[in-house]
């Protein structure tokens, strides 16, 4: 069964009433199912929002960069909010903590780059980046593309899958996995550990995952100090495995790389958590907005059709660059960030005392119309996209290009090999716009047929084109059944001559010249199909379709967007 999906609206009256009590420690449902109207209206009437806590809410682009820019009067340190939402009993104690240390959860937010200011996020940033070079990330497509199609072999043997744990959540974790060279073998729980840890960053914890978050940093540091050891035995190659260079940093003489152990196991572990939730919502919400916006996916699945056709093998890769970054704008894949003012100073027209918590609404400035012409809308081909998904200063993302890279794979290879995939179950919005929902890789009508390598089998009918009801939809399916230059040139052939036909019926009224007009038309491209397309056209089921197909695939052979 295929279900529709779209957003949740929210009526004027609901969003003013959300708006009037609005507190990041008790949002309501609907709010969280679409915060997007409530975004709006804060932005307009209250864009520096107070807090019923005290802190404040910025939903403005231009507010969230000024304070992304400014790491001197607002710091990332968490000590002092986390201090007594982790480092509190029993979990300062034995068994969760040594005599004299902190509570797992405090300890590794504390020593984590992302909650540090300088000189210790610099010394840290600077190790992981060394190991995220141009190089080194160009360096890991290739095992990406392996791994994407074997999870994508997996998803089409069964015919339906759930896309998060099937699928988009398998990604980081093995992509990370790779970075800190851990064995195969041992890397069961780390989406686990993971999710344990991040879950018990919410506002509001039970007893249950705070305890669960605790124990899974206890978990995840005992396993590293193994696996430390080993590779203090057996290095790795520092260029490209991140944990060799950490560790070689922690030895080196010069005292400002120092990392001390505690640094070096909860960065990490911050590693596995900043690499894997982040790409992980990327990829869903990528897939969940395409059938939210089915205009915008035909229009980048008939791109990427012309340009996989064309004569550059990498002519899609800019395609979906700007594609994954529209869907990091239009879908933040972590919707806020917060800092601390170490200073009293104000922000739009607001005085912020020193020591107030700034909570930055990055899902709000990424739709912020000051910035974005269209903000509300999805526009795969939008340029000059300066979103703040990734941050912004001395703060941004290290390892932004590495998630550009695994967006673009699993987005790119998903929808070559599944073009009409849909949902079968309702998704489950939960905050952060996460996405945990079922879907099935068939077409619309029947099965799919397919073979090794993740195109679509051409020895028999792929899709009944009579369901298609656009020629938009049906364009990319068109170019699909035409992949083959010597197909494509067999149909200008007799299309050609089909023109030359008709023109000598007009001059001579001889009747047979439409008979002949037919039978090159049809004739060089049924030849196409049988002899070197190797498929049977579904397309011919829409004649007009078709037709219009034929002269617009033309005219994209002649302007070189499709090879001749």
């Amino acid at each position: 069964m295929s279900i529709t999906w779209q957003t949740p609206a929210l009526s004027a009256q609901r969003v003013q009433d959300i708006c009037s009590q609005f507190d990041l420690r008790n949002l309501p449902a609907d709010f969280l199912a679409n915060p997007y109207p409530v975004y709006a209206a804060l932005r307009e009437a209250a864009p520096v929002k107070p807090m019923p806590d005290g802190s404040f809410f910025l939903t403005r682009h231009a507010d969230l960069v000024a304070v992304y820019k400014d790491a001197a009067k607002f710091s990332s340190d968490k000590r002092i909010e986390f201090a007594p939402k982790y480092n509190h009993e029993p979990y300062n104690q034995a068994p969760f903590a040594k005599p004299g240390q902190d509570a797992p959860l405090f300890e590794h937010h504390t020593n984590s780059l992302v909650f540090n200011d300088a000189p210790r996020h610099t010394r840290v940033r600077k190790l992981i980046m060394g190991a995220l070079t141009r190089r080194s990330i160009d360096a890991m497509e290739t095992g990406l593309i392996q791994l994407v199609d074997s999870l994508l072999d997996q998803l089409e043997a069964r015919q339906h899958g759930d896309l998060i744990e099937d699928f988009a959540s398998a990604i980081p974790v093995e992509v990370i996995g790779n970075l800190l060279n851990v064995p195969h073998a041992d890397r069961g729980p780390l989406r686990g550990w993971s999710l344990a840890i991040l879950g018990a960053l919410e506002p509001r914890l039970t007893a249950e995952q705070e305890t669960l978050g605790h124990r899974s940093v206890q978990e995840f540091s005992n396993y590293l100090r193994d696996l430390v050891a080993e590779r203090r035995r057996h290095p790795g190659n520092p260029e490209q495995d991140v944990l060799t260079r950490l560790i070689q940093g922690e030895s080196s003489e010069h005292s400002a790389d120092v990392l001390s152990e505690t640094e070096l196991l909860q960065n990490c572990i911050f590693l596995l958590n900043a690499g894997h939730e982040t790409t992980t919502n990327l990829i869903g919400n990528a897939l969940l907005s395409l059938l939210e916006h089915p205009a915008q996916k035909a229009s980048l699945m008939s791109d990427l059709q012309a340009a996989r056709s064309g004569s550059h093998e990498d002519a899609a890769t800019p395609i979906l660059n700007t594609a994954v970054d529209e869907f990091l704008r239009f879908e933040a894949s972590n919707q806020l960030s917060n800092r601390r003012a170490t200073v009293a100073t104000r922000i739009g027209n607001v005085d912020l005392p020193e020591g107030a918590l700034v909570t930055l609404c990055i899902g709000a400035a990424n739709r912020d119309p000051a910035q974005f012409s269209n903000p509300e809308v999805l526009d795969l081909k939008r340029a000059d996209n300066r979103h703040l998904s990734f941050g912004f200063g001395v703060h941004q993302c290290a390892g932004l290009s590495l998630a550009r890279l695994e967006g673009r794979i699993a987005l790119g290879r998903f929808l070559q090999r599944f073009p009409n995939y849909h949902l079968t179950a309702t998704p489950h919005p939960r905050w952060a716009r996460q996405v945990s929902w079922l879907f099935a890789c068939a077409l619309c009508h029947g099965p799919v047929n397919f073979k090794t390598g993740g195109t679509m089998n051409n020895t028999n009918e792929i899709q009944d084109a009579s369901a298609i009801d656009s020629f938009a939809a049906f364009y990319p399916f068109y170019l699909k059944e035409h992949s083959n230059r010597t197909c494509r040139r067999l149909h200008f052939v007799g299309s050609s001559l089909s023109l030359v036909c008709l023109a000598m019926l007009a001059i001579t009224g001889k009747p047979q010249y439409f008979l002949y007009g037919l039978l090159c038309g049809y004739g060089c491209a049924w030849v196409g199909h049988f002899v070197f397309e190797k498929n049977k056209p579904a397309s011919f089921k829409r004649p007009l379709y078709s037709f219009m197909g034929d002269w617009v695939m033309y005219k994209d052979m002649w302007t070189g967007k499709i090879k001749f």
